[in-house]
């Protein structure tokens, strides 16, 4: 594992969703703390040298078993919070999210779009309809 030269960290976020738009993988967190039970998209640091791109891509095979090149992630949406922390969000489309299965201590579930559970992260549906607008944008 490498490690950080600087204070500023990047994390990766990633949506896969199937080919028909009506799900998306998610992943329910155990860390950090304040995640703990609740589902997010897939993702996590990025390592010192590492391009973003390639971090989702690594980061989704980790926790999903589903590896996707980096030239298939789409990124939508990036904030820095109080703390310098990046956050680049990503999408991707393929059918290999019918078979994202948990490959760490962390549950990985394929759910439905208009049924996203109660224990979604509070921005999740936010974050989901904002990469659903930009893949609509990219795709005219």
């Amino acid at each position: 594992m490498k490690k950080r030269l600087n204070s500023t960290k990047s994390f990766v976020v990633g949506f896969l969703f199937n080919p028909s738009l009506t799900h998306v993988v998610l992943i329910e967190k155990n860390k950090p703390l304040w995640q703990k039970g609740r589902l997010n998209g897939l993702g996590g640091l990025v390592n010192d040298g590492e391009s973003i791109s390639n971090a989702i891509s690594r980061e989704v095979f980790e926790e999903s078993g589903v590896m996707l090149p980096p030239q298939l992630w789409s990124q939508f949406h990036k904030t820095t919070n109080k703390d310098d922390k990046i956050v680049h969000y990503f999408f991707a489309v393929s059918s290999l999210a019918n078979k994202a299965k948990s490959n760490e201590k962390e549950k990985v579930s394929l759910v439905s779009i208009n049924q996203l559970p109660s224990n979604c992260l509070h921005d999740i549906k936010k974050l989901i309809m904002l990469a659903m607008g930009r893949m609509d944008c990219t795709s005219i």
